[in-house]
Parts: C-alpha cells; structure tokens; sequence
C-alpha cells in the first residue's frame, strides 16, 4: 500500500482564527516519472469547516445514494 495523497492539518493564524488545511506530496504519472504535479494547498474557514462535516456525514451520503438509486431505477423504468 502506497503512502497517502492527501493530507489534512490544522492552520491557526492567531487564537480565534483556525482554518482546515488540505494538500498533497507530489503526485506523480504512473507511466511517467517526469510528469509529476501537486495540488495546490485548500484552506477552508471554520464555517466551510462545519458545512464539510455536513456534507460528508454517513447520514447525508447515505441519503445522497439512496436518491442517486431511486432516480436511477426510474430513469431505468422508463426504458423498460
């Protein structure tokens, strides 16, 4: 197993200022060892923060997939 992509920490600029940082080792073509690429460090704000957690919670992806899966045995109904 190889090493991770992405990495997450933690930025404070002062006591109350906090932001999730997110960003990446070198990443590289698996065909070609000279193509390489990172991405860009992501700092998001406390707020942005919450709303992720939001987003990303097994309740809401699990509600994500159970519409994903309802919408598509409709759109497959229809071809029936």
């Amino acid at each position: 197993m190889g090493s991770p992509i992405l990495y997450l920490s933690f930025f404070s600029q002062n006591t109350k200022k906090h932001q999730l940082l997110i960003y990446s080792q070198k990443l590289m073509d698996i065909d070609n060892e000279y193509i390489t690429n990172r991405i860009l460090p992501i700092y998001i704000n406390y707020n942005e923060v919450l709303k992720l957690e939001n987003i990303i919670s097994k309740e809401n992806i699990s509600k994500m997939r159970n519409d994903f899966l309802e919408e598509q045995k409709k759109n497959n109904d229809l071809f029936q």
